[in-house]
């Protein structure tokens, strides 16, 4: 069984490869994951072959394929030919049609559905450090279904897909409305104008303080 540590570390690992694949075959990533977790012990088994987590055989011998990109095409053509493609939003389904993936396991589909919930449940409880699997079926955290997919090639470097890096709160990143003052404060440049515009106040109230701002009748000195 693997670890909380390992199943994180495998999420990571191939959440920008599932994230494309799942744009192709109108499923949702935590479905493909899931698929790769179950065939694959979470990364943890010997001999899945190059580029293979998804345990494609041949001959009864995991494939070396030679890019993340052609293991990713044979793979959509498998759940294409299996009828396992645009299940999204029913992983009860995915995992029927998946059933012939391997047929030598009556269990298989309700394994598959089991390790489907266990990426869910990792992804929804914000327990996997910078991984983004999209908003597919419901199961996302990265905000918006919309964000764009990763690129197969990026598999194996934990890169988040469809991630840009920001510059934090700096003034290069500071963009704010009129009518949204709470975003005011997140930016910079806004907080060190803030920060003299109060220092100036308080500099002022001391002037006025000591004296330094009042004015003294002049004496009329008769003739």
């Amino acid at each position: 069984m693997a670890s909380l540590q390992q199943q994180n570390a495998f999420l990571q690992q191939y959440a920008p490869l599932a994230n494309t694949v799942a744009q192709q075959t109108g499923n949702s990533p935590a479905e493909i994951l899931g698929q790769w977790a179950l065939e694959t012990g979470w990364g943890t088994e010997s001999g899945m072959g190059s580029y293979n987590p998804g345990n494609i055989q041949s001959n009864g011998q995991n494939v070396n394929f030679s890019s993340p990109s052609a293991f990713a095409q044979e793979y959509v053509n498998t759940l294409t030919t299996l009828g396992a493609t645009n299940d999204a939003n029913n992983v009860g389904a995915f995992a029927a049609a998946n059933a012939g993936y391997d047929p030598g396991n009556s269990n298989y589909s309700s394994s598959l559905a089991d390790t489907i919930g266990t990426v869910q449940g990792l992804n929804s409880a914000g327990s996997t450090p910078g991984v983004c699997i999209l908003d597919m079926g419901g199961y996302g955290t990265c905000g918006s279904s919309s964000t764009s997919p990763g690129n197969a090639s990026q598999i194996g470097t934990g890169t988040r897909a469809g991630a840009t890096t920001g510059t934090g709160n700096g003034s290069a990143g500071c963009s704010f409305s009129i009518t949204d003052p709470v975003a005011w404060f997140q930016c910079e440049a806004f907080n060190l104008l803030f920060i003299a515009v109060g220092f100036l106040i308080i500099l002022a109230v001391i002037w006025q303080q000591i004296g330094g701002g009042k004015s003294f009748p002049v004496p009329i000195i008769p003739e």
